[in-house]
């Protein structure tokens, strides 16, 4: 599944930035110097339009949450969205890749300054963007025998005991498609281990993640 999350999000950065490009060293250009008029405008103002469609189109073909959690040594981890990675990706890409095209755009746009000092303000924009990116790469939440520690983008571990450790607490990182276990799955566990505390020792280990499924899907089951 990585893997695929990286080509989608390389593919959709590259056509994110191939959408600018188009935009900016070409569009733009015919549109300012008034050569075309009418339907022909219309037209080719919406011409990279499709670009920016098919780039975000793109990540409906990752895969959504999963009904598991990854298992490690002492806890369960639910990582970020697969969807959330891609995107992140290929914004991180696009940012890159557009640092030539803003250079040849400010040539135009703006002769007086200098095409290194835009290159360098893009690029430290785009290395902006990259950091914020891998945090949400990196974004996880953390099932442990003493509780949860949900790994944010902007601020330090938030850490929860389990006496404290309830479903809403995970709301407070941001809506639950962004996380790669399915809401359900999380929520349940939450409550599994807050209400059993002699099954918190066993997190981290296979046979307490198989147990711990088998009992949700219990649940689901007699909800349903």
């Amino acid at each position: 599944m990585r893997k695929g999350v990286w080509i989608v999000g390389v593919v959709s950065g590259a056509l994110l930035a191939g959408a600018l490009a188009w935009l900016q060293l070409w569009v733009e250009p015919h549109i300012d110097d008034g050569t075309l008029t009418g339907w022909r405008r219309v037209v080719l103002h919406a011409s990279y339009h499709p670009l920016f469609w098919i780039a975000f189109g793109l990540h409906g073909w990752v895969p959504g949450c999963e009904r598991a959690f990854r298992v490690r040594p002492g806890r369960f981890v639910v990582p970020a969205a697969p969807r959330l990675r891609s995107l992140m990706v290929a914004v991180a890409v696009a940012a890159w890749l557009s640092i030539p095209v803003m250079v040849v755009h400010a040539r135009r746009t703006i002769p007086e300054w200098n095409d290194r000092w835009v290159a360098g303000v893009m690029a430290v924009l785009a290395l902006a963007v990259t950091v914020i990116a891998a945090r949400a790469w990196f974004r996880t939440m953390e099932l442990t025998p003493d509780g949860l520690v949900v790994r944010a983008i902007f601020h330090e571990p938030l850490r929860a005991r389990w006496d404290r450790a309830f479903p809403d607490l995970v709301e407070q990182e941001g809506p639950a498609r962004l996380w790669g276990v399915a809401p359900d799955v999380i929520t349940g566990a939450i409550n599994e281990y807050h209400d059993h505390p002699e099954r918190r020792v066993a997190i981290g280990t296979e046979a307490e993640h198989a147990r711990l499924l088998a009992v949700l899907d219990d649940q689901l089951r007699a909800a349903a």
